[in-house]
């Protein structure tokens, strides 16, 4: 199985410091992409199963009528959880996949942007790579800790990944590598413990580190790295060429991993690509 993840819940806290956000504190910020990213996975990613970690507390938000019909009408998973938070900490419910038995690739994701040609260009190349684990830095800041590992732009071979690094389940994982202190980071900041300085020969060979769009920085720890030439061979079909240049015309994703809205026009176009 083949996994595309999500994490959606009711903020309890809204970050201020989210600069790179344009709609960052509007209501249902985190809603406004589902519909169009179905579609948008569907013509990238046709062997891939959206799935959705979500808090129970969304079932009272006026969108969720439009994302349960969404679930009826497709292959859409959501996965429901009752766990208490006070912060950011449902982020990281997004890499329990790394845990199912059957989940041969995952893709861990952010619901407020869609991929734009170089994110899938990178992703691709990983998942026909030997390499284990990949994370892709597109914006500028996107470098050193805690920013050299983007749990939004992360993509996993879970079977190929050590028991020392995974651990035996995702409370394990967490209780191991989260920090105490509740940052509304801590979700990325597991990742990096666990990935980037956990096992070093295991990362020096098997981490595909990608550095793309506005990023020109080199990964600041022993990993390998993938190039514009390994983007490059990369082909599309006529169809995704299509979307991406669409993208291109709504500006909705600069550098790979940017919030946006992907609603209105660009929803009802790519609707008509995927037919």
């Amino acid at each position: 199985m083949n996994i595309i993840s999500y994490s959606l819940f009711e903020p309890k806290t809204q970050h201020t410091h989210r600069f790179w956000d344009a709609n960052n504190g509007e209501e249902n910020r985190y809603w406004f992409n589902i519909e169009s990213l179905h579609i948008i996975n569907k013509i990238l990613y046709p062997d891939f199963t959206m799935r959705i970690y979500a808090s129970e507390n969304i079932k009272n938000n006026k969108s969720y009528s439009t994302l349960e019909k969404l679930k009826q009408e497709t292959d859409l998973q959501i996965y429901f959880s009752d766990e208490e938070y006070c912060n950011h900490e449902p982020a990281s419910w997004r890499i329990k996949p790394l845990w199912d038995s059957d989940a041969d690739h995952l893709l861990v994701r952010d619901l407020d942007s869609v991929p734009n040609i170089d994110e899938y260009k990178a992703t691709r190349y990983f998942l026909d790579s030997a390499y284990t684990v990949s994370t892709i830095r597109s914006h500028e800041n996107h470098y050193q800790y805690p920013c050299r590992m983007l749990i939004g732009l992360s993509s996993f071979k879970p079977k190929e990944i050590p028991e020392d690094i995974l651990c035996s389940d995702f409370e394990n994982f967490r209780a191991k590598y989260t920090p105490h202190e509740n940052k509304w980071d801590n979700d990325q900041i597991a990742l990096i413990k666990a990935f980037t300085d956990t096992n070093a020969v295991f990362t020096m060979l098997n981490f595909l580190d990608f550095k793309i769009n506005n990023q020109k920085n080199d990964s600041d720890f022993s990993c390998q790295s993938g190039s514009r030439e390994d983007i490059d061979t990369i082909e599309l079909t006529d169809q995704q060429k299509k979307l991406f240049c669409l993208v291109d015309e709504y500006k909705l994703s600069d550098w790979a991993g940017q919030p946006c809205d992907a609603r209105g026009s660009f929803l009802n176009k790519i609707k008509n690509i995927q037919l």
